[in-house]
């Protein structure tokens, strides 16, 4: 099972930085506003993309300038995404579903 990672930015994982926002409910942290406004964006549009009622956790795992390949989880599913944006977080250039599957029980990312 793939976790987020227990401390630092809850979209890319850096460890710089302090910023706290809510998305959908939670707060959660990250190291810039930038990064928790693109979170907030790209949750929400997996919940459109994929049906789910809500999002449990989403995550870059390889970020490149404005492009990033990761995960989503929830409804008991997990998705493969890409994505791109602006670089202050406030646009969502590009969204794609790579795959999607069934997740295994067991710990979810942190919140």
């Amino acid at each position: 099972m793939r976790r987020a990672p227990a401390t630092g930015c809850a979209l890319c994982g850096a460890t710089w930085g302090d910023y706290r926002a809510t998305v959908d409910g939670v707060e959660w942290s990250f190291c810039c506003d930038a990064c928790a406004r693109f979170y907030d964006l790209a949750v929400q549009r997996t919940k459109r993309e994929t049906g789910w009622a809500s999002v449990d956790r989403l995550f870059l795992d390889h970020v490149q300038g404005n492009e990033a390949d990761g995960w989503a989880q929830g409804e008991g599913e997990e998705v493969t995404i890409h994505v791109s944006g602006s670089s202050d977080g406030s646009e969502l250039h590009e969204y794609r579903v790579l795959s999607r599957s069934e997740r295994a029980p067991g710990p979810r990312g942190t919140r």
